[in-house]
């Protein structure tokens, strides 16, 4: 017999899930008068990274196609949030650097991202649930470190 219907379930729970996460995140920043989460994520990934980053490398970091974190960079940049300088050992490419005002709206997004994931999940989860779901989806995530 197919696991189809539980398939199906899961797929349905986890893309309804996201989405309403998502938009309890981007309507939290949007309150606040900050940027969308996108901006977010990539002030995030630059950040926490231990390297300065490519256009290319936030690529693979974001998910996302190249013409997408292009289109971002260019919006980010013209706000002041992030600048491309040269990279001294690849002429062909740029690195990116946060900009003082970036780290600033980083640091006041990621306070606003982290009271609404609190509001978001808080209601919807037990203690211990949220680490045993996490550890579940990431049994979907073939990038993520093992969590024990």
């Amino acid at each position: 017999m197919s696991n189809l219907p539980q398939q199906e379930a899961m797929w349905y729970a986890l893309s309804r899930g996201y989405s309403q996460a998502r938009d309890a995140l981007e309507s939290a920043l949007k309150s606040a008068n900050l940027p969308a989460l996108d901006v977010f994520d990539a002030l995030n990934a630059l950040v926490e990274s231990e390297t300065q980053l490519t256009a290319k490398a936030l690529e693979t970091a974001l998910l996302m196609p190249q013409y997408g974190v292009s289109r971002l960079l260019d919006r980010m940049e013209k706000d002041g949030l992030v600048a491309r300088v040269a990279n001294p050992g690849d002429q062909r490419s740029k690195l990116l650097k946060v900009t003082q005002s970036g780290a600033e709206t980083h640091i006041r997004m990621k306070r606003v991202r982290d009271a609404s994931l609190v509001d978001f999940f808080g209601p919807r989860a037990r203690p211990g649930q949220l680490m045993r779901m996490t550890r579940l989806l990431g049994l979907l995530d073939d990038t993520a470190d093992a969590a024990d």
